[in-house]
């Protein structure tokens, strides 16, 4: 299933996957990032490619130093990449510490590509789990409204998904507006609680 594909392409690559971010000129930024997954046979190599293809991405193939490694060098393409595998937390953080790793000061302006893609998923979703966080440590979720309750119990076990995501594995079924909104008040009820604590 696409599901199984999605999780494998993910543990791929938070095991082997590099992300480069290049340090040049406006005009050729869009060709200088570099995302690869290195793994050790050919078979490997071509499975990955060929899950990669399903989504219609298609990497290319290389062999070096015995090993072979499954790379994008287009900046959208790497976009499309980040985004089937749910713009995790950990992916993030993973790219964050390469960048700064390899790159001297990288501006932000020089990774808006990667970030305009995923960006929006995960920021909402940092922002409700800080939220969450505080209503936990305040009042407790299970003070909250029941169907707020539900939208807190469900980011927690899954930070990375997308409303949309939820809204599939929810067992009363809503719009997405309507998980939104939920999320919306959690958010404020938090920044109520967060300043009456002196935050």
């Amino acid at each position: 299933s696409n599901d199984k594909m999605l999780a494998f392409l993910t543990g791929v690559f938070l095991g082997t996957g590099t992300i480069s971010v290049p340090q040049e000129t406006a005009e050729k930024r869009r060709y200088g990032y570099h995302f690869e997954i290195d793994v050790v046979s050919k078979d490997q190599a071509n499975l990955i490619a060929e899950i990669f293809s399903n989504f219609d991405i298609f990497p290319k193939i290389v062999e070096r130093n015995e090993m072979y490694v499954i790379y994008l060098k287009n900046s959208d393409t790497i976009c499309d990449a980040l985004g089937l595998f749910g713009a995790s937390k950990t992916i993030l953080d993973l790219m964050n510490q390469r960048v700064s790793r390899d790159m001297n000061n990288v501006t932000n302006r020089q990774i808006n590509c990667i970030n305009a893609n995923i960006d929006k998923t995960v920021n909402a979703s940092l922002k409700q789990m800080k939220a969450i966080e505080i209503i936990q440590n305040t009042i407790g979720l299970e003070n909250l409204p029941d169907s707020l309750n539900e939208a807190a119990l469900l980011r927690l076990s899954n930070p990375e998904a997308s409303l949309k995501d939820l809204t599939s594995i929810m067992e009363t079924k809503i719009s997405k507006g309507a998980l939104a909104q939920r999320f919306d008040k959690i958010i404020k009820l938090a920044e109520e609680l967060g300043e009456n604590d002196g935050k």
